[in-house]
């Protein structure tokens, strides 16, 4: 009905990833980075330019897209900054299994780099 609920949040710092499930505790993980896509192709297929339109005010280029990696697919609507070409959003509707479980998942960019925190007070998971 074009709601959603919270389920997890996650931030990314470099090599680092917090997350946490709902409202609850923060954990800090280790994440590899991909400095490439050799070996797992391209992950957005079929890409076509359904609108410029206005993200809040930010004008925005939304694109309907084929979504895939690691088995999981899904068809997407991908949000993009007009005047930087940044992510700013990506809602996936998974086809078959997803890989949380859930069949819808959202992803907000935040692009700009000063707003992005470190959670003080994450529980440290990278020995575990």
């Amino acid at each position: 009905m074009g709601e959603y609920e919270l389920i997890e949040t996650g931030i990314f710092i470099g090599d680092l990833a917090y997350d946490r499930q709902g409202l609850g505790r923060w954990h800090l993980r280790h994440r590899g980075l991909r400095k490439t896509v050799d070996g797992i192709g391209a992950v957005f297929r079929h890409c076509s330019n359904a609108s410029d339109s206005l993200y809040g005010a930010l004008p925005v280029k939304v694109f309907h897209v084929d979504w895939a990696r690691n088995g999981y697919n899904a068809k997407s609507e991908v949000v993009i900054a007009t005047a930087t070409a940044k992510f700013v959003k990506i809602t996936s509707h998974f086809v078959g299994r997803s890989p949380s479980g859930f069949p819808v998942m959202m992803g907000l960019i935040e692009t700009k780099g000063d707003r992005i925190k470190a959670p003080s007070d994450a529980v440290d998971l990278r020995n575990e």
